[in-house]
């Protein structure tokens, strides 16, 4: 048998009785780093694939780029304009969209949403169809025509809508700029009833304050037209910051470009300070685990000064002591 082998096995078999309270620290050390740093890797790898399905939820419901004005008024893009966006290589659809915090009423339950009013193109451009839980992913009826309202999850419980077809009518009222308050209360919003078609169930921010609905719609509920911002989708094989940067150089200054990292800022840190947190957390244990390995490997030579110097008296040459002890 090799003779350092013969000698490692001699003195540090681990399911053997432990002789020496420097063995007992070795083997808590050696234990605890491991443990450690298996969990950093564990805590590291659910980190990266919760990153990962957060940016695939977010991206269903926030287009790749979104152009908007740095007031956030309501502006009325020109044919110009979006035929240059949509002739930019790696554009895929560009959607026109209007949103507004409106209020809606089922059956005697009333809530404040967040009405989105899209252009047809979204059907194409969103990836929100498998997100859907209840009812078509459609903006207007087949047989007549008509708009029809796709409700997040949240906000279907919260006005008790039934999912049945053709059986839920929403009615959404917005306010007027009126310049006297003496008319009718009747008079002071204007109203809209949409049929809801469909359920969509993404995150819970967007399912408990999303509405989609037509443009045409949101553009007649508020009496403004145009559209509160542009929402681009970036084709397949083509990078989104390259994209960015030819969608930049068409637009003037008074425009503002993001993109689905910048749209969701708050998010995206909040989960990367998160990560390093934990980061530092583990690097921290797995640095006094370390150190305590390193004492124990020099509390260990110190405790085996009398074996090494038998070792040496008995024709062991340097090298195998390394080789036994290191």
């Amino acid at each position: 048998m090799y003779v350092p082998f013969y000698l490692v096995r001699r003195y540090f078999q681990i399911f053997r009785r432990l002789h020496s309270l420097a063995q007992v620290l070795g083997l808590i050390c050696f234990v605890s780093t491991a443990l450690c740093t298996m969990a950093l890797i564990l805590a590291l790898s659910v980190f990266n694939g919760l990153a990962t399905l957060t940016h695939e939820l977010f991206r269903s419901f926030t287009p790749d780029l979104k152009v908007t004005l740095h007031t956030e008024l309501p502006f009325v893009p020109g044919e110009a304009l979006l035929t240059q966006l949509a002739a930019v290589p790696g554009v895929g659809q560009v959607v026109q969209v209007q949103e507004e915090n409106v209020g809606v009423q089922y059956q005697g339950n009333q809530l404040v949403v967040r009405l989105k009013g899209v252009s047809d193109v979204f059907l194409h451009a969103s990836a929100l169809q498998p997100f859907m839980v209840r009812g078509d992913f459609a903006l207007w009826n087949k047989p007549d025509q008509a708009p029809r309202a796709l409700v997040g999850r949240g906000i279907q419980d919260a006005l008790g809508l039934r999912g049945k077809a053709g059986g839920d009518m929403l009615d959404f009222f917005y306010p007027k700029r009126l310049r006297s308050t003496t008319a009718h209360p009747k008079h002071w919003y204007r109203r809209q009833q949409i049929q809801a078609g469909g359920v969509f169930a993404v995150e819970k921010g967007f399912d408990e304050q999303y509405v989609i609905v037509p443009l045409t719609c949101v553009q007649r509920l508020t009496g403004r037209a145009g559209c509160t911002a542009l929402a681009l989708g970036v084709q397949q094989g083509h990078a989104v910051g390259a994209v960015k940067k030819s969608v930049r150089a068409l637009l003037s200054a008074a425009y503002r470009l993001q993109d689905s990292d910048e749209q969701n800022a708050a998010l995206i840190k909040a989960t990367k300070t998160e990560k390093l947190f934990m980061v530092a957390v583990f690097l921290a244990i797995i640095l006094v685990a370390s150190l305590n390995l390193f004492f124990f490997l020099v509390m260990l030579i110190i405790d085996r000064q009398h074996d090494i110097a038998i070792l040496y008296v008995t024709g062991a040459t340097q090298r195998q002591v390394r080789t036994t002890f290191a």
